[in-house]
């Protein structure tokens, strides 16, 4: 691996952007320590149209200090800065609800601002912990795929430019810029998987077993997991349509023919994509549920928040309506809604503070059909859990729009627009399952 400057010049700084669109507008997740505040002072020499986002977790008592720092920084450059607030749940596993909880917020002020590109600040150090955490774990080839330069989520680009820097490289950086940074403490807590994880590199480094080396093994095994992720690919447009109401329709008996990997790869695509989930259920209950529906017996199950059942001779995974619970006030032209659709508003609703997006519900069901409206062909075609988990604007408790349906009280409502994202690769000029 070539050794960069510490200064990193301009050519060292567009090989790490390449993955970047220049001159777009872009965001980038800061925390505050180092790894993410010289992303975004290279992210800086790289492109001028800059917004720093900041998630202020609360979990720590310094954290608003972290943030305050992050703040001063871009207000010395001129850079939009914004500071989200995230509120932990009191059940479930706390760092996993941070890390989804973080994305989630900032995906959000994305949307907001109309903004397809969010930078994270991961590095070398961390592509090769994530590596000895998953082998540790006993994970497969995605697993140890590690960290992706680049992926997409909730129809968010995220790119990663830093993962073949160093951290020590970074800060001999931020010390030559003269930039600030905070120490997270817990960077130092062995209770901590990773914390151990880079406790244990240290050790290995005698055996020839350090992140550079850990990263090609990782670089290595995102090839294949990209050949396993192609064949499911392949699968999905020979046997699935996408339905622009949030549903999935697939051939049962094709899925059920095709190599069990590749079936349960495209079956775990298929849940993640519904729900808006960025974990893969467990593997022994994708394997239950594969199972199941190869059996002539099948009546339908729910896994993930999704409804996977038969419909019309094909089977559909659909949102799960008591999973359906997103409420999201609006604040913007742009809104990301249960992280599976994006809807946009016309200026003159964008600014109501008295309107909501939430799920369609039985409620909007039932002023449906008492509006006895012409309603989109899709719609009428589409089973009943789906339709209940669409969008819809609500003034309070009044109906206002449901886009997909092709209703609304005005002229101003019409011009409400829902349009899924992150839906599976399917044949445009195939034919509609149902």
């Amino acid at each position: 691996m070539r050794r960069l400057s510490i200064s990193f010049t301009d050519d060292e700084i567009a090989t790490l952007f390449d993955a970047v669109p220049r001159n777009v507008a872009i965001a980038v997740a800061v925390s505050g320590g180092g790894d993410s505040m010289a992303l975004l002072s290279l992210a800086g020499r790289w492109n001028a149209k800059l917004t720093a986002l900041t998630v202020d977790h609360g979990l720590r008592t310094d954290s608003q200090d972290e943030a305050a720092l992050v703040a001063r920084y871009c207000i010395d450059r001129n850079i939009e800065h914004e500071i989200l607030r995230w509120e932990p749940d009191t059940h479930g596993n706390l760092p996993n609800q941070a890390r989804i909880g973080r994305y989630t917020l900032m995906a959000n002020a994305c949307a907001a601002r109309g903004i397809d590109v969010l930078l994270t600040g991961h590095t070398l150090d961390d592509q090769a912990e994530t590596f000895l955490i998953r082998l540790g774990r006993g994970s497969g080839v995605d697993g140890l795929s590690g960290i992706r330069r680049r992926t997409t989520q909730w129809g968010l680009q995220i790119v990663r430019p830093l993962l073949t820097v160093s951290r020590v490289h970074l800060r001999g950086y931020l010390r030559e810029q003269h930039i600030v940074w905070a120490e997270d403490p817990t960077n130092e807590d062995s209770r901590y998987t990773r914390v151990r994880a880079r406790q244990a590199l240290t050790s290995l480094s005698s055996i020839g077993i350090d992140p550079e080396r850990l990263a090609r093994t990782a670089r290595s095994m995102a090839d294949a997991s990209e050949i396993l992720e192609d064949r499911a690919d392949a699968l999905a447009v020979r046997i699935c349509r996408s339905s622009s109401l949030g549903f999935v329709s697939f051939d049962p008996v094709l899925l059920c023919t095709a190599p069990r990997e590749t079936a349960l790869r495209l079956l775990a695509r298929m849940l993640c994509t519904i729900s808006g989930q960025v974990y893969r259920p467990r593997l022994d209950a994708l394997e239950a549920l594969l199972t199941a529906l190869c059996s002539t017996s099948f009546q339908g199950r729910t896994l993930h928040g999704c409804i996977v059942d038969l419909y019309r001779g094909h089977c559909i995974v659909q949102r799960e309506p008591s999973a359906c619970t997103d409420t999201i006030r609006v604040r913007s032209s742009r809104v990301l809604w249960d992280k599976r659709f994006e809807v946009v508003l016309p200026p003159e609703l964008s600014t109501r503070r008295d309107l909501h997006i939430a799920a369609t519900g039985e409620t909007g069901l039932r002023r449906l059909k008492a509006e006895k409206a012409t309603l989109s062909k899709e719609w009428t075609a589409t089973p009943r859990p789906a339709r209940l988990c669409t969008p819809a604007l609500w003034q309070d408790e009044t109906l206002i729009a449901v886009p997909l349906a092709g209703w609304c009280v005005d002229d101003s409502a019409g011009k409400v627009v829902a349009v899924t994202i992150d839906t599976v690769p399917v044949d445009p000029d195939g034919e509609a399952f149902i």
